[in-house]
This record gives C-alpha cells, sequence and structure tokens, in this order.
C-alpha cells in the first residue's frame, strides 16, 4: 500500500485506483448494459447481475477507505483481507463484462457505433467518486447519454 500524502493525508494511488473502477464501471453501465439488455437474450438478467456486481465492488472498496480511515470494522481486518476482497469483486466485474463485450460482438450489426469509444468518453463525463449507496442498481437511471 501507497504510504500518505504528507501534506493532506491522501493516497494518490488508491484514489485513482477508485475513481477509474467507478468511472469505466459506470461507463459501462450507461452505454453497454442498454443494448445487452435487448439484444441478447438473457440481457436484463445479464445487466442486473454486472450492476449487483458493481455494487459489490463499491463495498469492497469502502473496506478499504474504512481501513484507512481506522473505522471499526475494518480496522479488526487485515489489509491482506480487505484487497483479497476487492481483488476478487474486479475479477468477477472485469469477467462479466469481457463475457457481455464478446456476445454482444456476436451480435453486432453494422450500424452499431463504436462500443469501446463510447465507453472512453463516456468515461470523461461519469462522476468519478464511488457512492456505494447511490441508486446504480436502478438501470433506468441514466447518468449519461452520448451526443
Amino acid at each position: 500500500m501507497a504510504e500518505p500524502d504528507r501534506e493532506t493525508g491522501s493516497h494518490p494511488s488508491i484514489e485513482a485506483f477508485f475513481s477509474a473502477i467507478s468511472r469505466h464501471a459506470a461507463a459501462v453501465i450507461v452505454v453497454l448494459l442498454p443494448a445487452a439488455r435487448v439484444r441478447l437474450p438473457d440481457g436484463r438478467a445479464r445487466a442486473r447481475a454486472f450492476v449487483q456486481e458493481t455494487r459489490r465492488m463499491d463495498l469492497a472498496l469502502g473496506q478499504v477507505q474504512s481501513k484507512l480511515g481506522g473505522l471499526a470494522p475494518a480496522s479488526r481486518r487485515s489489509w491482506d483481507s480487505i484487497w483479497a476482497d476487492v481483488r476478487r469483486e474486479l475479477y468477477t466485474l472485469c469477467r462479466l463484462e469481457h463475457r457481455m463485450a464478446r456476445d454482444m460482438a456476436d451480435v453486432s450489426r453494422e450500424d452499431d457505433p463504436d462500443w469501446r469509444e463510447l465507453i472512453r468518453e463516456a468515461e470523461s463525463q461519469v462522476p468519478t467518486n464511488r457512492r456505494p449507496r447511490s441508486p446504480r442498481q436502478r438501470l433506468d437511471r441514466v447518468l449519461w447519454r452520448p451526443s
């Protein structure tokens, strides 16, 4: 784990990690999930599973923040245990996304947008912070729409 910044007490590398995960997951939710829900036979269930996994990822990242802040019960857990949870949730989230992207490629159409480019664009516009109690579970809440 990186040492905190001496002046601010923050952990820049951890905060950048949190921000990157949060932005990417939010971008996938608003760009890829709506299309997957419609095009894939089990799209609604897969979209729901992805959103639920982002919630679990947010909770795992919350444990890191709690441990950094010395809050109980995270302060009683070992760093190895906390980072193992983060690794497990991140692996699961990536696996769900990759399978969905692969299956979306299988049902692609000529008029499809470049999904990767739309996700990159959305990442620059969605919120940077994790929101473990936010309504990310509601797929009808759109944080971003392509222009």
